[in-house]
């Protein structure tokens, strides 16, 4: 999938973002900006990101224009479960987990231009054990998720069997469901779109220091 959009600095004029099924590449235009002096700029705005870019920075070729980052964050995931549950189930359970999301960044730079592209490679579910893995389900390419109907008739005979739901809340309960890996999908994609944010406030933060 490819869009541009146009952001109100007057320094950068447009980026494009493709997304695949686990990450999100975005090429940005940034004129009048070298090599030398975006790499300074984007360098720096890791550091401020992470705390400690020696922590997180895998490689770092000055002379290629190469950054290559593995990072942990955490991001939130609504329990489905939760909706249908008896009150003495709720009591052994969370309403909402956070989860640490495994990623890599890996930034090219150019004169007047980087790509920067975010892979999400890992989800550690914690003590959640269903579904079995989550991060299988996502897919950064659709509105929906993968292999939603197997999950869905899974659950539902679960629900009726083992946990005794009405009819009624085990349709809650799917729609809960639904609901909590599409939410899933919108944290990562404004973790994504804030790491983004955070560089090109940076460069134009840069640009306008004359300090």
């Amino acid at each position: 999938m490819f869009f541009s959009c146009f952001l109100s600095s007057g320094l950068v004029l447009s980026q494009t973002i493709e997304r695949g099924e686990k990450s999100i590449t975005y090429v940005i235009d940034t004129p009048g900006k070298d090599k030398n002096t975006l790499y300074l700029e984007i360098f720096k705005s890791i550091a401020l990101i992470y705390n400690d870019a020696n922590n997180v920075i895998q490689m770092n070729d000055k002379e290629s224009g190469t950054i290559i980052v593995k990072g942990l964050s955490n991001i939130d995931y609504l329990n489905f479960w939760w909706i249908g549950m008896p009150k003495l189930a709720k009591t052994m359970m969370q309403e909402k987990y956070s989860f640490p999301l495994n990623h890599s960044i890996e930034i090219n730079i150019r004169d007047n231009k980087f790509r920067m592209v975010v892979n999400f490679t890992s989800l550690d579910q914690m003590e959640l054990a269903y579904p079995e893995d989550i991060y299988n389900l996502i897919d950064l390419r659709t509105d929906g998720f993968q292999n939603f109907k197997f999950l869905e008739l899974e659950a539902r005979l679960y629900l009726k069997k083992k946990v005794r739901l009405s009819d009624k809340k085990i349709s809650l309960c799917i729609d809960e469901m639904y609901k909590s890996v599409n939410n899933l999908k919108s944290e990562i994609n404004l973790f994504s779109e804030s790491l983004v944010n955070q560089i090109l406030k940076q460069i134009e933060s840069s640009s306008v220091d004359d300090w």
